[in-house]
C-alpha cells in the first residue's frame, strides 16, 4: 500500500500530482491490473476536477486585480484632470 502525503494547495502542487497519477496509470496499465487502473483514473479526475477549480479562482483573483489596477488609473487620471 502507497500512502503518500498529498499537497494540493496550488496549481503547481496538483500539477506534480497529476504526473505522478498519471504515472501510477501507466505503471498499472502495463501490469494490466485493472483495480488499480479504475483507481488510478478516479484519482486523476479528482487532481483534475480541484486543478479546474484552482485556475478558476485564480482567473478571479486576476480579474480583481486587474479591475483594481483600471480604477485606479481612472481615479488617478480624474485628479490630474482636475489639477488642469
Amino acid at each position: 500500500m502507497d500512502i503518500e502525503v498529498e499537497n494540493t494547495d496550488t496549481i503547481e502542487d496538483l500539477i506534480d500530482m497529476i504526473i505522478k497519477a498519471n504515472e501510477n496509470l501507466n505503471n498499472s496499465n502495463e501490469s494490466n491490473d485493472w483495480e488499480m487502473i479504475g483507481k488510478d483514473v478516479k484519482r486523476l479526475q479528482e487532481f483534475i476536477q480541484k486543478l479546474e477549480i484552482l485556475v478558476e479562482e485564480e482567473k478571479k483573483v486576476q480579474n480583481e486585480i486587474k479591475e483594481t489596477q483600471n480604477n485606479e488609473i481612472i481615479a488617478n487620471n480624474e485628479i490630474q484632470n482636475n489639477e488642469i
